[in-house]
């Protein structure tokens, strides 16, 4: 659908909130305005942040309170994104949200012919946003990408790899530290093994990670299997900010977890050989469903 479209829900409060509430409204796809009795409490231009809208107590009132979105769609698939926050109230009392809302269409647009995405052609990046920052100093590099080369992740290793010499030759730093991002989590799991090109991309960016002066940081537990984005980002800063302590600033501290190096076969058991494994690995949950 590509168009404008609006959802419409009511709520029934017992009383009115003394303080400022929260609306939730998770994740829309694409963009959004919401509103309260008519009042607009906020909005959002494209489809990826979290809705945090914040709502006064003059905008509510005692009873039938209706909520209303206006949902523009750029096209493909639109509305709420599942498994997401959607409340209105504080994270220790709450007003779900969930379950049936209804809606009208607006209106509905043709699809437009594409347009040229120029961060996806050769130097569409580099030439205004790199380039005139080569000449300042700079300590080292955090690479936080890789998910629009999932569709062909198989050469990622010799690109990225290309691009850190290109980068390090540039700022005339050979030894330029650079510290990758694996992709995390994402999409539904499935039940059985089946061929994933991000896990590929992830072999691939790990690959990398065994230059000289880069490393790279696992975050398959942090992301969410319906967000692109995932919202914790703190963790993911955290793990970096441990790498760049070893590699950028040369502290003896464990940066990373424990790397398979080797495995060999022994009767019906399979010895799998780690580094980086800190004062010794423990089994903190059962490993049943690690492994294919």
């Amino acid at each position: 659908f590509i168009g404008v479209w609006w959802l419409r829900k009511t709520l029934h409060l017992d009383e009115v909130p003394a303080e400022p509430v929260t609306l939730r409204l998770g994740r829309i796809v694409d963009a959004d305005t919401a509103y309260i009795n008519g009042h607009e409490v906020g909005g959002t231009g494209y489809q990826y942040p979290p809705r945090r809208y914040n709502v006064t107590p003059d905008m509510l009132k005692k009873g039938e309170n209706v909520i209303a979105i206006r949902i523009t769609s750029d096209g493909g698939s639109t509305g709420f994104v599942q498994d997401k926050a959607y409340f209105l109230g504080t994270d220790n009392a709450r007003y779900p949200l969930a379950g049936e809302w209804h809606y009208k269409i607006a209106a509905k647009m043709p699809r437009l012919a594409g347009s040229t995405f120029i961060r996806w052609q050769p130097m569409g990046l580099y030439n205004a946003m790199i380039a005139p920052a080569t000449r300042f100093p700079l300590t080292g590099a955090l690479w936080y990408q890789g998910e629009s080369n999932s569709g062909a992740p198989s050469d990622y290793a010799e690109k990225l790899t290309a691009m850190i010499n290109h980068w390090r030759g540039q700022w005339q730093q050979p030894d330029m530290p650079f510290i990758i991002v694996q992709l995390t989590n994402f999409m539904a799991r499935q039940a059985q093994p089946v061929q994933s090109n991000w896990a590929v991309l992830r072999d691939q960016q790990r690959q990398v990670g065994t230059l000289d002066n880069t490393a790279s940081v696992v975050t398959l537990d942090v992301g969410e299997w319906n967000d692109i984005h995932p919202v914790n980002k703190a963790t993911v800063g955290k793990r970096l900010a441990l790498a760049a302590r070893n590699i950028a600033y040369d502290q003896d501290i464990a940066y990373q977890g424990p790397v398979p190096t080797t495995a060999e076969r022994q009767d019906d058991k399979v010895i799998v050989h780690f580094s980086h494994t800190g004062e010794g690995l423990t089994e903190a949950s059962p490993l049943t469903q690690s492994f294919a």
